[in-house]
């Protein structure tokens, strides 16, 4: 943590700027060091200057996640499902609280688009996703699905099969 402090003290808030990239890499450590130490209240204010400087959806993503994890750490499980909307909205992704049965089908619909002539040997030799927004937002579907389970199933399953949309 020392040098953590001291990375925040030699740097200027003000300036992002200069040197956008070590800033941007500082304040990831420094949110994923208060969530790390359960300093949750700490999370939202990093999180608050992190998106307040970022030059690109990209480099909120591991805030985002952070944030997300750190609501539900505190087992605040709506917070944490409605962080999570409201990130995937940021990077494009519609996405309800409550999903109906008419959103399952066209989510089905597309899946089963996607997959339709392709079989097992065409999946597996995807090329790695190198889309810094798609990755953001794989992880981000990736961290409700276990809360989504109990609390809310529909919002669960729409969650996974937005997830093998990106695949």
């Amino acid at each position: 943590m020392s040098y953590l402090d001291s990375a925040l003290k030699l740097i200027k808030e003000e300036s992002w700027e200069q040197d956008y990239h070590t800033k941007l890499r500082i304040h990831n450590q420094w949110i994923r060091l208060e969530y790390l130490t359960g300093k949750y209240e700490a999370v939202e204010h990093v999180f608050k200057i992190i998106e307040k400087n970022v030059s690109t959806k990209a480099d909120l993503g591991q805030a985002y996640d952070i944030r997300i994890q750190a609501l539900m750490a505190k087992q605040e499980y709506l917070e944490g499902i409605e962080a999570s909307l409201q990130a995937l909205a940021y990077y494009g992704v519609d996405m309800q609280l409550n999903p109906s049965p008419q959103d399952h089908e066209r989510a089905f619909g597309k899946m089963a688009d996607l997959l339709a002539n392709k079989n097992v040997e065409e999946l597996l030799g995807q090329p790695l996703m190198e889309d810094l927004n798609h990755i953001a937002i794989m992880r981000i579907l990736s961290s409700i699905v276990p809360i989504t389970f109990n609390m809310n199933p529909d919002l669960m399953l729409q969650s996974i099969l937005k997830w093998l949309n990106y695949l």
